[in-house]
């Protein structure tokens, strides 16, 4: 025999109607978000509201600031400062070219034996020498003699040939001028300095500087009306700008440049125009 047990059903359902043919009421509350399932029983469905978007970076909130305008750099100065008053142009060449003393022409010799009690007419045996000196270079004596004849004047320099110092070579010559050259040796600046003027209207002086056991000349200037002052420093040169109006051979302006040894040359470190009497 089955035994059968009793369906128990709560008091709760039967009172509303769920189960056993009794009417169900479903009531939707959308402003307190309650569903109500029977008088005194209230059941609260849970809080859907959703929380704000959340940023998943916050960038702050920069303000960015216009372009920032970059001042121009420093304008580099010229390899070399000009003061005003000093046409670019007439800025001599700082080298060898054209200078007044050059080596003989090949096949020409010009060997001189000397005496040494009497240097400079030994040098000279027509007689037309009338100066003579001797320099050192590098450690090396070398010779220099100036002559006025019927050709002009000149002067020659010359190198030791052997190591007794009887027989001199002449290393360099210059043309002939009208004036005698002045030679300066001994200044501190370079082992020697020539400087001479030509027989032109411009009255330009040449000048000269030589350097080297074998000697060659590393500096020429041509100055028209020009003047030129050495020093152990330096060499200071005085050129003639000639304007409308001027006489011939008289400019009323001089450019003086102030020369100065630069890296194994020359280089002009400072001009200035002046007046001709400004000019030694």
């Amino acid at each position: 025999m089955r035994r059968r047990w009793p369906v128990l059903v709560p008091a709760f359902l039967l009172s509303a109607g769920l189960g056993f043919g009794g009417s169900y009421t479903y009531r939707h509350n959308a402003d307190v978000a309650t569903d109500t399932v029977a008088p005194g029983v209230t059941t609260t469905a849970p809080d859907t509201t959703l929380a704000p978007e959340t940023s998943l970076l916050q960038i702050p909130d920069t303000t960015i600031s216009p372009d920032t305008t970059i001042s121009p750099g420093p304008t580099l100065a010229p390899d070399t400062t000009l003061t005003p008053g000093l046409v670019p142009e007439s800025v001599p060449t700082l080298g060898p070219d054209n200078g007044v003393l050059r080596a003989l022409p090949q096949g020409v010799v010009g060997r001189q034996q000397i005496d040494p009690s009497n240097e400079c007419g030994s040098l000279s045996p027509t007689g037309d020498a009338i100066d003579c000196g001797s320099f050192s270079a590098e450690g090396q004596t070398l010779r220099w003699v100036s002559y006025a004849g019927d050709g002009g004047a000149r002067v020659d320099v010359l190198v030791p040939e052997g190591g007794d110092g009887a027989i001199w070579d002449v290393k360099l010559r210059s043309a002939g001028f009208v004036d005698a050259p002045t030679v300066r040796t001994g200044t501190g600046l370079a082992p020697l300095v020539l400087s001479a003027q030509r027989g032109d209207a411009a009255r330009t002086l040449e000048v000269d500087v030589v350097e080297g056991a074998d000697p060659g000349v590393s500096l020429h200037l041509a100055l028209k009306s020009g003047r030129v002052k050495v020093s152990s420093a330096r060499l200071d040169a005085w050129n003639g700008v000639a304007h409308d109006g001027d006489p011939v051979g008289s400019p009323s302006q001089f450019d003086h440049w102030v020369i100065e040894r630069a890296g194994g040359g020359w280089r002009v470190t400072s001009s200035e125009a002046v007046t001709p009497d400004a000019v030694p």
